[in-house]
């Protein structure tokens, strides 16, 4: 099934990257099926469930399913990294 630009567009949020990562301040493309990594800071990240994949997008917080436990979690956009 072939989808237009503007509807993969309408499914996805430009997130700025980390500035000490990158220092061009480039931006990635998060959307719904993305695989990204979660930020070191983070408690799950800690435990081991490091990796993660979009659910769901809404105006505030991105919803992620984490690959080792299975539970979908809230994060804001700066918790979430590249993979």
């Amino acid at each position: 099934m072939k989808r237009s630009i503007q509807e993969i567009e309408s499914y996805c949020i430009k997130i700025p990257a980390i500035q000490d990562r990158d220092p061009n301040g480039s931006f990635f493309i998060m959307g719904i099926g993305s695989r990204v990594q979660a930020h070191p800071a983070c408690d799950c990240w800690m435990a081991g469930d490091r990796f993660v994949t979009i659910v769901k997008i809404t105006a505030r917080l991105i919803h992620a399913r984490m690959d080792k436990s299975g539970k979908v979690r809230k994060f804001t956009p700066s918790l979430l990294e590249p993979a």
